[in-house]
């Protein structure tokens, strides 16, 4: 009894040093400054004009449910030392994932619960606060309600919820979607949106105008804006490779693809600036304060949850985007959101370790100021005269610009008088840009006239924000008609800046003769559609592999790239390769050892001496025949950053395992990823994977095919087939599901002989055949969604039976091999299901994870199962790691039944390889020991109720629009068809039985949990 009191104690303490310690860069300073008695599980926080801080306080945490749990605390440092001297309940409310704190006023994005204790949606209100005593003066007024599906939360919880809030410039408040998406989603004016999946919507601050602003992302938790009006935000990939994030530059209109459309249309989309690997996005800030140094500014910052730390994304100009080169700016645990006051001080907030499901003794908020920084008071922006305000509005700090502005705006009785000094500032060539950019968005919420803003757009400097402040509002473009020439002129002679904002103004002004000079813009599709295949881009470090498959054709290369991650590591990058093998047509396999290269070498070692390769490996010799059915020898790949292999007659597919070797030793990596495309092509991104590499050359392209369907203007795009025109044409033309463009495709085939432009026709009736379901809410694609393309549940309409006849009577006519593979590789690639066009799909077969019984390795008793946790926890941190033993365990007590060390193996629980990054060894023990409290995204146990009464357990795999995969608890793999379930659940329990360490000493699982922790 007394051990297990002292254990009590000393918890609190072993908790608190095991976890990293936060840290920042030399010359900047970080405090704590407020801990969990106050702030525990802090999702997600705002500053005032006034350095207030407010902390949304969440003890759902991601995957908990139920209302009466969170909470908003106000913290005021008054002194500035950055310790928080007092707080504040500013208001009970459930799952707060956005705040925004202008005035008296506090916006808020969180959950809402009816009375029954279930999820309604998620609302964005808005709080008040006039007397100003820290507290809400009654309940939440509510802007736009159900902007987040409910079924979804009330089944998983918000991990996956609509989240961050920031407001622009420009007025907008900008809402970060998760992929759970929203239907109807409904605005305090009556406007109703729908989203399916993840992307940026935005609305005015009284609730009214609520649309649409990018699509096609995966999980973003918040959008960093620059006064410039450029959003950034990190979110997840997944293509079927794992959850690796991408960094993203979000512009009006913009496609990001997820998850139909990045993999295998990749081509249609605006492509991530950088895969920056594993990780999870959360709090976004650009950074744009002169009391901050030169080296930190005018960048955005990061926020990323699972590496804990917030990056900073270096920027160069690129076209009408940008590159970047990604840093590291501090280390936090478990950072969850950060903001900055017009001061300079930095606040983020952090997890801290509470779990998936929230816990009240982890969590805080800190801050960061440059060293030297030195408090000032700050004004109180309501009680500043107009002058005052103007003078706030041409300060150099973003944050100052902007509350000078909400300001200014909330005063329209000044608004005669306000007018000639905005257009004053506007004029002022003396001063900054961002400057005149603040004045310019501020006259254009000021007057409801748009061509007040767009007389600007003949001065240089305001074109490109003259041009999309005009479009901005569509209700007053519906009173005021506005000249085409100014967009007209941009869109063919401007920067490519000016020339994207003209394009998107052009499909908001609806005007249909605009589409005459969006077709003007060129644009020619690349020449294959092979955009599938990619494989994620893996950072290979230590004995971490990657399992990969590709689906390949005759006469392609095969290409694998190989990149040293350390610039001053002088040593050739290396890549071994296992059970590396291309599959034909029948099923017989061929070894890639036995092919020789194109380019690069390739040299053949046993299996057993691939991970140091430096031992005199044999060449492989070509000219060999291939053979089949086995494995093959280990094969290490040098020949940076490219080798290529020719793809043999007949295959389809190609299968490897990948890992770093050669020279380095354990922390020597490499980044790798492997593709294919047709041989001797140059394109920049057949070296790295399209979706996840910068291509300025699309986005004006890519935002005129959008203006151009937002027109509606099949008449102009089928008037341009035949014209160098065409491609564009077609673009827009795939994505306008009207009898008039299938009627005017079909036509143009008639008559069309030459080959390439009947491809062209081809593939976009293809494309018309489906379209995607309309979404009810009602279903969710999960964490590992069907990313095929080019929808996710493709339903066929009116004009199907007409494009289909057309697709088979061009299939019947194919004689040559070539074309018959042409047409198969279409039905397959567009998933049209239509059996005359053939196919080169071979099924997969599924691995079956090892047999083992975990229910009797469960029932044994040892030391673990009869000591209290606490003590458990203690004993670890005292016993020294024995990875050996540790490792043997691993198999011996299950854990190689459902967790894979190795990216790819079979796996029934969440990937072992680097679950030390993620977790440390009190988080780890406890996983083990109560698995159910910590149940990883993606792992929840599914009970699908079936149509014909029975009910079916396990884990999904895989899940499409018609079938679920599942594997149960003995690792025996199973497939339901969708149109069989008749109700699916996600049971709260993890399938992982509790106990399965009972009979362990503590010495051995210790040696069990170093081990795990060991993996990075």
């Amino acid at each position: 009894m007394k051990s297990s009191r002292l254990a009590r104690f000393l918890l609190p303490l072993l908790l608190a040093s095991a976890q990293a310690a936060d840290s920042v860069p030399a010359d900047l300073e970080l405090k704590r400054f407020s801990g969990p008695d106050i702030t525990p599980c802090v999702a997600c926080l705002c500053v005032s004009a006034q350095g207030e801080v407010y902390a949304g306080v969440d003890l759902n945490g991601s995957l908990g449910k139920g209302p009466g749990k969170g909470r908003i605390v106000k913290l005021i440092d008054a002194d500035r030392d950055g310790v928080a001297d007092s707080h504040t309940v500013f208001a009970e409310i459930d799952n707060a994932r956005g705040l925004l704190a202008i005035g008296t006023q506090l916006f808020v994005l969180h959950t809402h619960f009816g009375p029954d204790g279930l999820a309604t949606g998620m609302n964005l209100a808005v709080l008040e606060d006039a007397n100003r005593d820290g507290v809400a003066d009654g309940p939440a007024r509510v802007l736009v309600s159900g902007i987040c599906a409910p079924k979804s939360i009330n089944s998983r919880g918000t991990d996956h919820s609509t989240n961050g809030i920031r407001m622009g410039i420009d007025g907008w408040i900008y809402i970060a979607v998760g992929d759970f998406g929203f239907v109807d989603a409904t605005g305090t004016d009556g406007t109703k949106l729908t989203l399916l999946g993840g992307g940026v919507a935005r609305v005015r601050p009284d609730g009214t105008e609520l649309e649409l602003y990018t699509t096609g992302t995966r999980n973003i938790y918040d959008v960093a804006i620059d006064p410039f009006m450029n959003g950034f935000t990190r979110g997840n990939t997944n293509d079927g490779g794992g959850w690796n994030v991408r960094f993203l530059h979000h512009m009006q209109s913009a496609e990001f693809g997820y998850p139909r459309l990045f993999k295998n249309f990749s081509t249609e989309i605006i492509p991530a600036l950088e895969d920056v690997g594993g990780g999870s996005g959360v709090g976004a800030l650009f950074l744009s304060e002169p009391t901050w140094p030169a080296r930190y500014n005018n960048q955005p910052l990061m926020a990323d949850w699972g590496r804990k730390a917030i990056f900073l994304h270096r920027l160069t100009p690129d076209g009408a985007t940008f590159r970047q080169e990604v840093e590291e700016f501090a280390q936090i645990s478990q950072v969850t959101d950060l903001d900055v006051d017009p001061s300079g001080q930095m606040f983020v907030g952090a997890w801290d370790g509470a779990g998936f499901k929230g816990d009240p003794g982890k969590g805080y908020v800190a801050r960061i100021v440059p060293k030297g920084w030195a408090p000032r008071a700050l004004p109180d922006f309501s009680t500043l005269k107009t002058p005052e305000l103007l003078a706030q509005l041409a300060s150099a700090s973003a944050t100052a610009r902007f509350y000078a502005q909400r300001e200014l705006l909330a005063r329209p009785a000044e608004a005669a008088a306000l007018k000639p000094a905005l257009t004053a500032l506007v004029r002022d060539a003396s001063l900054s840009t961002a400057v005149r950019v603040a004045a310019l968005f501020t006259l254009a919420q000021l007057d409801p006239d748009p061509r007040t803003v767009l007389a600007f757009a003949n001065n240089y400097a305001l074109r490109e924000f003259a041009l999309r402040a005009a479009a901005d509002r569509l209700p007053r473009l519906k009173s005021a008609t506005l000249p085409l020439a100014p967009f007209v002129q941009a869109l063919q002679t401007g920067t490519p800046r000016e020339q994207a904002a003209a394009a998107v103004a052009l499909g908001r002004l609806g005007r249909p003769e605009a589409a005459t000079a969006l077709l003007g813009v060129a644009f020619t599709k690349p020449a294959t559609d092979d955009d599938s295949n990619f494989t994620q881009k893996d950072t290979l470090k230590g004995t971490r592999s990657s399992a990969f498959a590709l689906e390949v054709r005759a006469g392609d290369e095969l290409r694998f790239h190989i990149t040293p991650t350390d610039a001053a590591d002088t040593n050739p990058a290396q890549l071994a390769l296992t059970d590396a093998n291309f599959t034909l047509a029948d099923g017989k396999r061929i070894s890639l050892s036995v092919l020789a290269p194109k380019t690069g070498r390739a040299t053949v070692a046993t299996p057993a001496s691939a991970a140091d390769t430096a031992s005199a490996p044999t060449p492989a010799k070509s000219g060999k025949k291939g053979k089949q059915g086995s494995s093959g020898p280990a094969l290490v790949l040098q020949g940076a950053p490219v080798v290529t292999y020719t793809v043999p007659v007949g295959a389809v597919s190609f299968n490897a395992r990948a890992a770093r070797t050669g020279p380095g030793g354990p922390e020597a990596s490499i980044e790798f990823f492997a593709s294919t495309g047709r041989a001797g092509e140059s394109r920049p991104h057949s070296f790295t994977p399209r979706h996840a590499t910068p291509n300025s050359a699309i986005v004006i392209p890519h935002v005129a095919a959008h203006a151009l369907v937002r027109l509606r203007a099949v008449g102009p795009a089928l008037a341009a087939l035949g014209t160098p025109a065409e491609d564009l044409a077609l673009w827009a033309l795939s994505q306008l599901h009207e009898e008039s463009a299938v009627d005017g495709l079909l036509a143009k085939l008639t008559v069309t002989a030459a080959p390439a432009q009947r491809s062209k026709l081809l593939t976009t009736l293809a494309r018309l055949y489906q379209q995607e379901a309309p979404y009810d809410g009602s279903w969710w694609w999960g964490t590992r969604p069907d990313t095929r393309g080019p929808y996710y549940k493709p339903v066929t309409w009116s004009a199907s039976p007409r494009i289909a006849a057309a697709l088979e009577a061009e299939a019947a006519r194919a004689t040559a091999p070539e074309q018959r593979d042409w047409f198969a590789r279409l039905n397959d690639s567009h998933r049209l299901g239509l059996k005359a066009l053939g196919t080169r799909e071979v099924a997969p077969v599924a691995a079956q994870a090892p047999a083992i019984d975990l229910a009797a390795i469960a029932a044994k008793s040892g030391a673990v199962g009869t000591t209290p946790l606490e003590d458990i926890l203690v004993a670890i941190d005292k016993l020294k790691p024995n990875h050996a033993r540790g490792e043997a365990l691993y198999t011996q007590q299950g854990c190689i039944a459902c967790h894979a060390l190795q990216p790819g193996g079979a796996a029934l629980g969440p990937f072992m390889g680097q679950i030390g990054a993620i977790m440390n060894p009190t988080q780890i023990a406890t996983a083990i020991l109560r698995p159910s409290d910590t149940i990883s995204q993606g792992f929840q146990t599914v009970s699908l109720a079936m149509k014909d009464g029975s009910t079916r357990v396990g884990f999904a795999t895989e899940t499409t629009s018609d079938k679920i995969v599942l594997r149960d608890m003995a690792g025996a793999v199973s497939t339901v068809a969708t149109a069989d379930v008749k109700e699916e659940k996600h049971l709260p329990m993890s399938m992982m039985p509790e106990g399965l360490a009972n009979a362990l000493s503590l010495e051995e699982f210790a040696a069990l949990v170093h081990f795990l922790a060991a993996k990075k």
